[in-house]
């Protein structure tokens, strides 16, 4: 079972506190691949396209940081609050 999923998320999932989501089987899913776990520091592959979210089965800590590698290297990424929770 893996940690984690990536989804583009319908444009109406989008609520005032974050993002609500009604259940799994309805997201369109993507693949993920873990290339990279040193206990506090996680690489993930992700499939490109569209946007999406990458979701983590575990609840976020303050001291957490999220950045993604682009054209222009590693830059900071947005976190977020799912169905309440963060």
């Amino acid at each position: 079972m893996s940690d984690n999923l990536q989804a583009t998320l319908p444009p109406d999932d989008t609520v005032a506190d974050g993002l609500h989501i009604t259940g799994p089987r309805f997201l369109l899913k993507h693949t993920s691949i873990r290339l990279f776990d040193q206990v506090d520091v996680l690489e993930y592959e992700v499939t490109p396209g569209a946007s999406s979210v990458l979701i983590f089965s575990q609840k976020f800590h303050h001291d957490w940081h999220a950045q993604v590698f682009d054209q222009f290297g590693w830059v900071p990424a947005k976190t977020t609050v799912i169905n309440g929770v963060f």
